[in-house]
């Protein structure tokens, strides 16, 4: 099975590709997205299999994943919600955005915020 977090990664080397390189827009732009969907899937795969609730396979998994961490009740899980929604909003800007105002550090908060996500879920699998 694929691992989502391994976006991450991906997302990291486009970063270091970006700096003063010729498409380094690009590159900042898709590791911005990278980065989200990281966070994202690697969420809704703790809440389908430790959880065991089944999040919807279509666009609506944009607002089910933030909104079941809010409510969840789960103190982790509800810290993270406000992440996940930056993070869809700075990848959708990424996506469909003509202009970013400074692509390169929105691309490492992104990054930050991104690992953030995914090392507390990680941690509430194992334990």
């Amino acid at each position: 099975m694929f691992r989502w977090a391994d976006y991450l990664a991906v997302a990291e080397e486009l970063v270091k590709r970006g700096q003063g390189g010729a498409l380094s827009e690009a590159c900042f732009r898709s590791a911005i997205s990278r980065a989200y969907y990281a966070a994202l899937l690697t969420s809704r795969n703790w809440i389908r299999d430790q959880l065991g609730i089944e999040p919807p396979e279509d666009a609506e998994i944009h607002r089910f994943v933030p909104t079941w961490l809010t409510e969840s009740g789960i103190a982790e899980a509800v810290r993270l919600a406000p992440m996940l929604r930056r993070l869809k909003e700075r990848r959708s800007a990424a996506d469909y955005n003509d202009r970013i105002v400074n692509p390169g550090k929105v691309a490492a908060l992104s990054l930050l915020e991104a690992s953030e996500v995914v090392g507390t879920i990680e941690g509430l699998t194992q334990g």
